[in-house]
């Protein structure tokens, strides 16, 4: 696992959005799994900049799929996770886009819609996901307590997560969502996690640091073979007593670099 310290959560968005790029210059089909949320929108900024300043002859190549979306909620509401996404990057990345796939909060049946998009998911694997991380330790919807083995499906928001996202949402606030399972993230190739802010800083030193438990479900990422994390220093607070085990190489520009073996956690 490596994990970048940044001195701010622009630093920390333009570092992320730079391990993206390559993605979009290769030549082969590529399989994007992406998150939403206040972190991702500096993330995609920084991408969308990035491709722009080079001179590039675009090729739709790149496949993506979105982590989950809410329940019952219809991809055009502006609280969706779709209306995000055509918001903060895809309306700018059109020429190089083959497809994008989300999961229909308006679906008629919430089985049958995650069965499909779980069937898109196993065909092969995810290149990159891209992650953020609740302050309870959830990634894409999948609250503390979610079996390891879980797939795509529909779940019950917990009640931190309502009252957390409610400040931002326009309108009533689902209770239920529609998400990627535990098992599909740890099937993607290379995953990407991005945290800032203090509040980020306890449930980070928990996963990171923690022991690996379904209470903590981003903590199964320390079991994963590929794993870069990307915090700026008020997510990272809690976890420089731990790094003092670690070697901390300089990158410049106030980044920082720890890389840990999965076995010494």
């Amino acid at each position: 696992m490596k994990i970048i310290i940044a001195p701010d959560s622009k630093q920390a968005g333009c570092y992320a959005g730079s391990l993206l790029v390559p993605l979009f210059t290769k030549i082969e089909p590529v399989r994007l799994g992406l998150a939403t949320g206040k972190t991702m929108i500096g993330v995609y900024q920084s991408l969308i900049r990035q491709l722009a300043a080079m001179s590039l002859c675009p090729v739709a190549h790149v496949s993506t799929f979105n982590l989950d979306e809410y329940w019952q909620v219809p991809p055009n509401h502006p609280g969706s996770f779709q209306y995000f996404m055509h918001r903060y990057l895809f309306t700018d990345l059109p020429p190089f886009l083959e497809q994008i796939h989300f999961l229909r909060g308006d679906a008629e049946k919430a089985e049958d819609e995650c069965r499909r998009f779980d069937t898109l998911l196993s065909q092969e694997p995810v290149d990159t996901q891209l992650l953020g991380i609740g302050v309870n330790g959830h990634i894409g919807f999948n609250e503390p307590g979610t079996s390891f083995s879980s797939r795509t499906r529909k779940v019950q928001l917990s009640p931190s997560t309502i009252k957390r996202n409610a400040l931002e949402f326009p309108g009533v606030m689902p209770k239920a969502a529609l998400s990627v399972g535990i098992a599909n993230i740890m099937e993607a190739n290379n995953v990407i996690l991005v945290a800032c802010g203090e509040d980020k800083s306890h449930v980070l030193s928990q996963a990171l640091c923690g022991s690996v438990r379904e209470e903590c479900p981003a903590s199964i990422l320390q079991t994963h073979p590929k794993v870069t994390v990307i915090v700026d220093k008020m997510a990272a607070q809690s976890l420089i007593k731990y790094f003092s085990r670690h070697a901390i190489q300089p990158l410049g520009d106030g980044l920082s670099r720890v890389e840990i073996d999965e076995n010494s956690v």
